[in-house]
């Protein structure tokens, strides 16, 4: 804050100038002598004054004239003027008020009177530099704060995703542990009964079982990579997404199977023709297929739908399983995030497979919207891909009907014949 305000003085006579600046001394202010308006604007345009006392009679360039051009500037349009005059008849002080003037002071001046009205400009000058000061002191502590608090949400942040790093290098560890022990028992079980089909078919049947699932890990792995890397191209092509979900559906045939689920499929009667990538829009409703078998009890329901809405073709998946938090659905996309509650004999995975199909609709220019009510009220994942072909696709109604050979239509999925 500024000890003393500077007050400035204009008059064209040295005397006069001197008596105003002893009168203003018990001020203890800073004092500005100008000997005519040119050299009032000079100081002006120098530093800021609390108040400005002004002779109406100067030579050249007057006060009121010197008013107004301090008027025109708008760093000095506020500055109070008070006006010094041996006289002042109506018009001129109509006229000095219209300029800005704050006040006039009649000669002879009253010592005291000159004083107290300077006092209270001084004042009220001194007391905008205090708030000024403290509102740049605040906003400079708001920077403060809110640059702290952005570092320790930064740090938050990278604490979170070393504990994700490290729970993801634990679950690596046990889901590539679980497949190839299953696989080495198989080749056991080969090695001692090499003469009975049944155990032979049984070994067989495990390797290729295992086999899969750790295919499965290291090409979601790498594609991880290549989408963390920018390394993914689109293969696009016209193609029909009712056979991209229904062959989506087939791959999680065996893991519905085991599982005991029922897959309700909801498909239009005509083509859903898109332009995008078939391999990966499988791979995306693949993903989400095996999301919803995964965290939904044994003896589930699932349910797939495939729609026109405007000019997006959009894909449901829906599930009756473990649901998801309202605060975690924000983040369920992210790479190696687990939801904290599963069913016991689920397998945790890797945390990838949202994050692919969040990352490979996007690369087809989409969205994906997961939604839910809460633990224990199931899911729904809302996958809304562009570029849809308009050909009046309508979903036929749902009814419990074997699944067509076609794909198309609605069909209720016993666990026999799910994918």
């Amino acid at each position: 804050m500024a000890d003393k305000a500077s007050i400035l003085i204009v008059d064209d006579r040295a005397d006069k100038l001197l008596v105003l600046s002893s009168l203003l001394e018990p001020l203890e202010q800073a004092v500005v002598l100008a000997h005519s308006g040119e050299e009032a604007l000079k100081h002006m345009l120098e530093q800021e004054f609390a108040v400005i006392l002004m002779d109406v009679n100067m030579p050249t360039m007057d006060g009121l004239e010197t008013a107004s051009l301090i008027r025109k500037r708008r760093k000095t349009a506020h500055t109070p003027i008070i006006f010094i005059t041996a006289y002042a008849d109506e018009m001129h002080t109509a006229r000095g008020y219209s300029l800005g003037a704050v006040d006039y002071i009649l000669t002879p001046i009253v010592p005291d009177v000159l004083r107290t009205k300077v006092k209270v400009f001084v004042d009220l000058f001194l007391m905008g530099v205090q708030i000024r000061d403290q509102a740049a002191q605040s906003i400079a502590l708001a920077h403060e704060q809110a640059a702290r608090l952005a570092a320790e949400q930064t740090n938050q942040r990278l604490r979170e995703a070393d504990e994700r790093k490290d729970q993801f290098l634990a679950m690596l560890s046990h889901e590539l542990r679980n497949p190839m022990a299953a696989i080495r028992n198989a080749v056991e079980i080969m090695k001692i009964g090499p003469g009975d089909p049944d155990k032979a078919r049984f070994a067989r049947d495990v390797i290729d079982r295992q086999s899969a699932q750790l295919a499965r890990l290291v090409d979601d792995l790498l594609d991880v990579s290549r989408i963390t890397r920018g390394k993914i191209e689109l293969r696009r092509d016209r193609f029909d997404l009712v056979q991209a979900v229904n062959v989506a559906v087939e791959t999680n045939r065996s893991l519905v199977d085991a599982r005991g689920h029922s897959v309700r499929l909801a498909l239009p009667e005509r083509p859903l023709t898109i332009n995008g990538d078939f391999a990966r829009t499988v791979q995306i409703v693949a993903n989400l297929v095996h999301n919803a078998c995964k965290y939904t009890a044994d003896g589930g329901e699932l349910s797939v739908a495939a729609a026109q809405e405007e000019s997006f073709a959009v894909v449901r998946v829906t599930d009756s399983g473990m649901g998801i938090p309202q605060d975690r659905l924000a983040d369920i996309f992210e790479a190696f995030v687990q939801l904290p509650h599963r069913p016991e004999d689920a397998n945790a995975g890797l945390g990838v497979g949202l994050t692919l199909v969040k990352n490979l609709t996007e690369l087809h220019g989409g969205s994906v919207e997961a939604r839910s009510d809460g633990p224990g009220r199931g899911s729904e994942f809302v996958v809304r891909l562009p570029g849809l072909e308009q050909s009046g696709a309508q979903e036929a109604p749902a009814s419990p009907l074997r699944a067509p050979t076609s794909g198309r239509g609605s069909a209720a999925v016993p666990p026999d014949q799910a994918a």
